[in-house]
C-alpha cells in the first residue's frame, strides 16, 4: 500500500511538472531593483525576503526565436506617468512593493517636473524584444521534497521564476516645463500626433525634427536618457557635449545616437525585462496553496499616485524652502497658495502610504484605494522666464556662438539669432527683428 501511494505521488508530481510552463502564477515586468531571477523563489507579500534556489533544472532554452521577435520605435507625447510606465513596461507593482514595504524610493525614472500641470513630456523610444526563455525540466530539489508546508514557504517562497523575456531598450524622455496654459495647449496640439515604426524612417525623422524645433523655442527643456541592456552609458555619451560645452545637450543627434546603440545589440546583450512565475504547489502538489490573492493592480495604482504626489511635494518644498526659492519673486498670496498645496499633497501622500499597508496583510480586504482630493497648483513663473528673443540671445551666448558685446548690441536693437543645430553643431543662420 505504501509503495502504491508513493507511485501515485510520483505520477501527480510528474503531471504537475509537465504542465508547469502553463501553470502561471504571475507576470512581473522590468524593475531596476528586481530581486527575481530564473529558478529563484519569490513571495509578493514579502518582496525583500531572500529565498533559496529550491528548483533544479537542465538549463534555459529560447522558445520564440534565436533572434529578435519584434522591434519598435516610438516618438510621441505622454499624458501621464501611467502612460510612461506602460510604454517602457516598467513594473509599478514591484515599484510599489519595494517602496511601501521598506520605504525604498530610490528609483526615479522621470524629471521632477514631468507630468505637472505646467509641463509637457514626450519620448523617443527604441525597443527590441528577443523573446521568451524557459527552464528545461524544472523540478524540486530532493532535499526540499519532504519539508512541511511552512518550511517550504519560508525557504522557497510562494512562487518560482520559470520563464523570462529578454529585450534591449533605450529611450530619451524630454520634459518641457515652466509653460503657461495657453502655451501648453499650443504645444499639445503640435505634439499630439505620434509616430512609430520598426526602423528610423524619413517620416519619423521629420516628425521628430518638427517637434524638436518647437520644443527648443521654449524656456526650459530637460532630457533623461536611459538604457536597459546593451553596452552601458558610455555608448550614449555623444548626446552630451558639443560646441566646447560639456553641459550642452545635442538634441538633434539623440535619435541617431539611440539608433546606433540599438544597431549594435543582439541576444547576447539583452537582459530580462519580464519574469513569469509558477506557483510552488506545482512542484509540491501535496502542500496547501497560500499567498495567491496579492492585489497587484491596486499596488501599482497606489505607487503611481504616490509618485505623482511626492513629485509635487518635492517641487513645492524646493520653491518654498530650497534651491528654487531664489529664482522666484513670490508675493504673500502665492506663498499661501503654495503652502496650502504643500500641506494638501503631503497629507495625500501620507494617506496613500498608510492605506497601502493593508495590501501586504494576508487577509487584505483593506487593500482599497484611498479617496483624496488635491488642488491644482498654480505654478509661479520663474523670475528668469525670458521672452523668446531674450532666451534665444542667451542661448547663443551660452553656446559660445556670440560674445558679450554682440549680446548687448542685439538686446539694444531687439534682434534675435536663428540657431540651427545642423550636423549636431549649433550655428547661427541669421538675425531677425523680434517683432
Amino acid at each position: 500500500m505504501k509503495n502504491y501511494v508513493s507511485i501515485i505521488k510520483l505520477i501527480v508530481s510528474a503531471v504537475a511538472l509537465m504542465i508547469s510552463t502553463n501553470a502561471l502564477s504571475d507576470i512581473y515586468n522590468y524593475h531596476p531593483e528586481s530581486r527575481l531571477y530564473m529558478g529563484g523563489g519569490y513571495n509578493p507579500y514579502h518582496p525583500y525576503n531572500g529565498y533559496l534556489a529550491c528548483i533544479d533544472h537542465d538549463g534555459e532554452q529560447a522558445v520564440d526565436t534565436q533572434g529578435a521577435v519584434s522591434s519598435e520605435i516610438f516618438v510621441g507625447l505622454l499624458q501621464s506617468r501611467k502612460d510612461f510606465y506602460n510604454l517602457i513596461n516598467f513594473s509599478s507593482s514591484l515599484g510599489g512593493s519595494y517602496l511601501f514595504f521598506n520605504g525604498n524610493a530610490s528609483v526615479d525614472l522621470t524629471d521632477e517636473r514631468a507630468f505637472h500641470s505646467d509641463s509637457l513630456t514626450w519620448i523617443i523610444l527604441f525597443k527590441t524584444d528577443y523573446g521568451r526563455h524557459v527552464l528545461k525540466n524544472p523540478r524540486m530539489k530532493s532535499e526540499f521534497r519532504g519539508l512541511s508546508d511552512n518550511e517550504i514557504y519560508n525557504r522557497c517562497g510562494s512562487e518560482v521564476v520559470t520563464e523570462q523575456r529578454k529585450s534591449v531598450m533605450v529611450y530619451a524622455l524630454l520634459t518641457i516645463s515652466n509653460l503657461t496654459q495657453s502655451r501648453k495647449r499650443e504645444l499639445e496640439t503640435k505634439f499630439s500626433a505620434s509616430a512609430k515604426g520598426t526602423f528610423w524612417s524619413a517620416n519619423l525623422n521629420t516628425h521628430y525634427q518638427s517637434v524638436l524645433k518647437t520644443a527648443l523655442m521654449t524656456s526650459d527643456i530637460r532630457v533623461k536618457v536611459r538604457a536597459i541592456g546593451g553596452n552601458g552609458i558610455s555608448d550614449l555619451a555623444p548626446i552630451i557635449g558639443g560646441a566646447g560645452n560639456e553641459s550642452y545637450v545635442n538634441y538633434k543627434e539623440i535619435p541617431n545616437v539611440l539608433r546606433s546603440y540599438m544597431e549594435s545589440m543582439g541576444p547576447a546583450t539583452a537582459v530580462p525585462s519580464q519574469y513569469i512565475t509558477t506557483n510552488i504547489t506545482v512542484f509540491r502538489p501535496d502542500i496547501e496553496e497560500r499567498f495567491s490573492d496579492f492585489k497587484k493592480i491596486q499596488i501599482a495604482e497606489f505607487y503611481t499616485r504616490y509618485k505623482n504626489y511626492s513629485s509635487i511635494v518635492s517641487r513645492l518644498d524646493s520653491l518654498l524652502y530650497g534651491a528654487d526659492a531664489q529664482n522666484y519673486s513670490l508675493n504673500n498670496d502665492q506663498k499661501d497658495h503654495l503652502m496650502k498645496g504643500y500641506n494638501d499633497y503631503s497629507d495625500a501622500m501620507n494617506k496613500v502610504f498608510n492605506d497601502v499597508k493593508g495590501c501586504f496583510e494576508i487577509e487584505n480586504s483593506g487593500c482599497q484605494l484611498p479617496r483624496v482630493s488635491v488642488p491644482v497648483i498654480s505654478w509661479p513663473k520663474e523670475s528668469t522666464d525670458y521672452s523668446f528673443c531674450e532666451y534665444t540671445r542667451r542661448q547663443a551666448l551660452d553656446l559660445g556662438l556670440i560674445e558679450q558685446d554682440m549680446f548687448i548690441m542685439a538686446t539694444r536693437r531687439d534682434f534675435y539669432p536663428e540657431i540651427d543645430f545642423a550636423d549636431g553643431k549649433p550655428v547661427i543662420n541669421g538675425w531677425y527683428p523680434c517683432e
